[in-house]
């Protein structure tokens, strides 16, 4: 039987060595002896095991030596090409410090028999690294195969991560020095763990609720109920006090609580769901296809509108209500009254949404194709408030033609697209206007904005058509992202107004 170097043996029962696995690094043939190095020692030192071969091959007659295997680490299994350039020098550079080390058969033989062997120590010197350095690189050369990959840096390695550090009863490193003589600067204070159990109880039961103070005042609170004997024995003696300092207890909250916890905790149910909380896709990923989801929803424009009989007569801010398709964001009826949401008004947008546009631009003096806006189509699904949907009326007239969904209370985020059409309007177009209110932007002092409104609800409906038509024949990029139909059939984006 011939031996191969970087064979994996396993020994059991063996009365020469120890149970466990080992790798034959190589055949000494000149002395008759091998060298094998243990893998079941984790050591970041370990040297070599001289046996003779004799030997060997009777423990492998006697059944006590099997070949067997070693699982190497994941990054040995990763190709050259995928690692970063100076991680490839490092090994280069790792490699030349020891080839002349391992390919010199008198160095190893040495180094594996004698306890206290000069020969690394003398290579050290002449390659200008330490010596522990050294032995840890041949450590992992022949630990995991005698690949020149075994010396690529480890640096995912480093570090604690998830494991708690352990403190010495004093501080370690440089004390705090006053900037003058004229203050005393206290100790250096060492957390132990009967602080640590102080910390966690405070964090958990003062910072991590919905009307819990700022993390400063929690800390403050926290010397005075757990720390105030330390106090006023400072304050009597007339030294500083050795407490905990604030970056002390904000380490211990950064290391020991997840931030996603922190800001759950800290705020309500609903403002968490959402303005908060990761997100998790994207709405095109329920509608797809353009048809499958409308989305209504109403607000109150930011312009003040005056009567047609007279400019004197101020009507207020009129409601203005969007249907709009999930898939292509196309805006597909469109319903301006001085209603409020309600099912009366809500109505006039969905008969809108739902007859040819044509005739209805033709009321407000403008003049289209059947192409420009061309969308007179029922959807799958009527996604709406929870609010003027609900109820006998829409549920006898919309729900033969379609799909009713009603989005949970105060979660505008459910018909997230049409809630952006609104502001993409009012930044467009009415806060242009004159008598806008600029989204309440409005700073005390100023001049009301009723004062100098002159539009009527037949312009205001007007503008608003217009920006719409220019709405729907833009393009947005971001969809060919969001709708993997677009990708799968390897098609471009076009023009929104073609796709109904």
């Amino acid at each position: 039987m011939k031996l191969r170097n970087n064979d994996v043996w396993l020994l059991s029962g063996s009365a020469i060595l120890e149970d466990g696995k080992y790798r034959l690094l190589i055949t000494l043939e000149q002395i008759d002896t091998l060298l094998l190095f243990p893998l079941d020692d984790q050591r970041l030192s370990v040297k070599p095991i001289a046996l003779s071969v004799a030997t060997f091959f009777l423990n492998i007659k006697e059944g006590h030596a099997t070949l067997s295997d070693y699982k190497l680490p994941a990054y040995l299994t990763r190709d050259l090409a995928e690692l970063p350039a100076n991680y490839l020098e490092k090994m280069e550079r790792n490699f030349d410090c020891i080839k002349d080390f391992i390919s010199n058969h008198i160095f190893l033989f040495e180094y594996a028999t004698r306890e206290r062997s000069k020969a690394l120590t003398v290579h050290s010197s002449n390659v200008g690294r330490g010596r522990k350095e050294l032995s840890r690189l041949i450590t992992n050369y022949w630990r995991y195969g005698q690949l020149k990959l075994a010396l690529v840096p480890r640096y995912e390695l480093c570090g604690g991560t998830g494991r708690e550090k352990t403190f010495s009863d004093h501080a370690n490193d440089a004390p705090i020095k006053a900037r003058t003589l004229a203050v005393e600067r206290r100790e250096k204070y060492v957390v132990r763990e009967q602080d640590r159990k102080i910390f966690h109880k405070v964090i958990s039961r003062n910072y991590l609720n919905e009307s819990a103070p700022s993390k400063k005042d929690v800390y403050e609170q926290m010397l005075d109920d757990n720390y105030g004997q330390e106090k006023i024995r400072a304050r009597l003696e007339k030294k500083p006090p050795l407490l905990p300092s604030y970056r002390q207890f904000c380490y211990f909250l950064k290391t020991h609580f997840d931030k996603y916890e922190i800001v759950e905790k800290r705020t309500s149910e609903q403002d968490f769901l959402r303005n908060k909380r990761g997100i998790l896709g994207v709405s095109t990923q329920r509608s797809a296809l353009p048809g499958s989801v409308f989305e209504i929803d109403a607000t109150v424009a930011d312009v003040h509108i005056v009567s047609e009989f007279g400019p004197q007569y101020i009507l207020g801010r009129p409601t203005i209500y969007i249907v709009i398709d999930r898939a292509s964001r196309l805006i597909v009826g469109l319903h301006v009254s001085l209603y409020f949401a309600s099912w009366r008004a809500a109505r006039q947008a969905l008969a809108n949404s739902f007859l040819p546009k044509q005739e209805f631009c033709k009321l407000y003096g403008i003049d289209i194709a059947e192409a420009e806006w061309p969308c007179a189509d029922l959807p799958l699904e009527l996604v709406c408030d929870n609010g003027e949907m609900i109820g006998l009326k829409p549920t006898t007239n919309v729900s033969p033609m379609t799909q009713l969904s009603f989005n949970p209370p105060y979660r505008p985020d459910g018909k997230g697209v049409v809630e952006k059409r609104f502001d993409i309007l009012n930044k467009k177009s009415i806060h242009k206007l004159m008598g806008t209110t600029r989204g309440g932007k409005v700073i005390r002092g100023d001049r009301d904005p009723r004062k100098d409104a002159v539009m009527t609800l037949s312009e205001i409906t007007r503008i608003l058509i217009l920006e719409v038509l220019d709405h729907n024949k833009s393009v947005f990029e971001e969809l060919t992202y969001s709708s993997s139909l677009l990708l799968e059939n390897n098609l471009k984006m076009v023009f929104r107004q073609s796709v109904f």
